[in-house]
């Protein structure tokens, strides 16, 4: 319960906890993002697919320079 008190308020813009569960959620955002930054620059086709899996909805053709940081990237909507 305090987990989903917390998400809320994260998601809201006001004060939150770091809760294991979004602790997790943020590392594994961290995670992609070393993926993506040390990706060559011309490798779009991995850039793209971790975009997808970094964000909650990419669309066509979108690019994001190296290097890029976010600190979890679910709530973020491009393209």
């Amino acid at each position: 319960m305090t987990e989903d008190k917390e998400f809320n308020r994260m998601m809201n813009g006001d004060l939150y906890h770091q809760t294991p569960e979004l602790l997790e959620m943020r590392m594994k955002a961290r995670d992609l993002l070393f993926e993506y930054n040390r990706l060559n620059y011309r490798d779009m086709a991995n850039r793209t697919r971790i975009l997808r899996a970094l964000f909650g909805k990419v669309g066509k053709n979108c690019v994001i320079e190296l290097p890029f940081n976010t600190d979890y990237g679910f709530n973020v909507k491009i393209g």
